[in-house]
């Protein structure tokens, strides 16, 4: 008898315990939901609009007297990636890594992308190369190189996927 009534609590503390736990977990997979932000639809280039929403997220992240010289998807490492092409070194080139769908034929940013930045020092432009990292084109000067994660860019974010 005493081991019935000794399992019974037991048995309660483990389920009320793992009936917590499984709160817990869905409210993290909300968390790490990834969201996309279409670029092209099949072969089609970027949009005007497309355009401006970004340069407009760039600007909300980099300050709104960025100069941007160009918004391109180019092709880095066999990859392609979405780079913002600066115009001054007060403010950066950043590449996106871009993510292709299949159905529907989309390329796309997912809020979970790697994230390439250059900055001149005191170069004005500032391109990256095809292999990687990034140099100075045009002008005297060089291009320091940092890599990291979309996340990082909090404003960027905040107005493209919401």
């Amino acid at each position: 008898m005493k081991t019935n009534f000794f399992s019974f609590p037991i048995l309660v503390l483990f389920f009320s315990f793992s009936f917590l736990v499984s709160f817990s977990f869905r409210n993290s997979e909300n968390l790490n939901e990834v969201k996309y932000f279409t670029l092209t639809k099949g072969d089609s280039p970027m949009s005007g609009e497309v355009k401006a929403k970004l340069i407009a997220a760039y600007k909300a992240q980099y300050g709104s007297k960025s100069v941007i010289n160009s918004v391109t998807l180019e092709r880095i490492n066999g990859e392609t990636w979405l780079v913002f092409t600066s115009g001054s070194n007060k403010n950066p080139s950043v590449a996106y890594k871009t993510k292709k769908k299949d159905k529907p034929a989309e390329t796309t940013v997912p809020s979970d992308a790697p994230k390439e930045s250059c900055t001149g020092n005191p170069c004005s432009v500032c391109k990256f190369g095809l292999s990687g990292g990034c140099y100075c084109n045009g002008g005297e000067g060089e291009c320091n190189h940092s890599i990291s994660r979309i996340t990082d860019d909090v404003n960027f974010m905040a107005s493209l996927f919401n």
